[in-house]
């Protein structure tokens, strides 16, 4: 008689050698790991299933196999709330981008996901977005822009990079061009400042506020121009499609890496961590989702 492919003769001898207590012959010394399980290991495999007897003997006891992966540790709480945040964010623009129309501005469409790129040839402007920045011991912040500080840094070269050996302008942020000026030397950038009470307190400078500052710069040429978005990765996304919300056409540059390292000494505490700004950014999302989509 035979069961599967092992005849029953040898399913209960290799049985016997797999499971049944071996006698230690005098004076050998067998191992035991009572903190795991409470019967001897061997390490011969059953020929069918392929288990020793210590899987055997482990789940036995209802202990835990030494090769077993652990469980996998629960999220923070913060993390949670930022996976809640994007998950349901995404789902809702998916849903409402389905219905855009197709002449919705921007002209070609929303992608809830995915940023559209385009080479960095064909861009006719550069505008750049700063991110977090250094405040100095001391310094009034409600008074005085921040330093750059290491993102604004990174921004600054990612500009450089897309705009290569040509002389196209590149609009930015105050933090991202005074690396411009004082590190790369370029020529050709527009700073975009943040705006001033009459105390002489700032006003801060929103993603949707320098947008709407360079289409009013650009002029009648706004409507033909194609704009090299340069932001921070988790910001990118929502900064090409605020400035097409404004009338530009605008892309990521092609090929062309932008920073994704958070700062933790950012003076802005919405930039420190991932956890602390994807919430903020989705909440925005989904509030230009309307312009978008008319």
């Amino acid at each position: 008689m035979s069961v599967g492919l092992v005849s029953f003769p040898q399913v209960t001898a290799l049985n016997r050698l797999s499971f049944t207590p071996r006698t230690p012959a005098p004076g050998m010394v067998t191992r035991v790991q009572p903190e795991r399980c409470s019967r001897r290991r061997s390490n011969v495999p059953h020929p069918v299933h392929g288990r020793s007897d210590t899987m055997a003997a482990c789940r036995a006891t209802n202990r835990p196999h030494p090769h077993r992966p652990r469980p996998a540790r629960p999220l923070q709480p913060s993390r949670r709330l930022a996976l809640a945040a994007s998950t349901i964010a995404l789902a809702l623009m998916a849903s409402l981008a389905a219905f855009a129309p197709a002449h919705a501005s921007p002209q070609r469409g929303v992608d809830p996901v995915h940023i559209p790129t385009r080479a960095a040839k064909d861009f006719s402007l550069l505008i750049a977005y700063s991110f977090g920045n250094r405040i100095a011991p001391g310094v009034d912040a409600t008074r005085t822009v921040g330093e750059p500080g290491p993102v604004n840094e990174a921004l600054a070269e990612s500009a450089i990079r897309t705009r290569g050996n040509r002389t196209i302008p590149i609009y930015a942020q105050t933090e991202i061009a005074r690396v411009l000026h004082a590190k790369f030397h370029a020529a050709g950038v527009v700073e975009i400042p943040p705006n001033r009470k009459p105390d002489g307190t700032l006003v801060y400078l929103s993603t949707d506020g320098v947008a709407a500052k360079v289409a009013q710069l650009r002029g009648p040429s706004a409507r033909v121009d194609v704009a090299g978005i340069i932001a921070f990765s988790d910001h990118q996304w929502r900064a090409v499609y605020t400035t097409r919300a404004n009338g530009l056409d605008a892309y990521a540059p092609a090929g062309i890496a932008m920073p994704s390292t958070y700062d933790p000494l950012s003076g802005q505490d919405w930039t420190r961590s991932r956890s602390a700004y994807l919430p903020r950014d989705y909440a925005a999302r989904l509030a230009l989702l309307p312009r978008l989509l008319r």
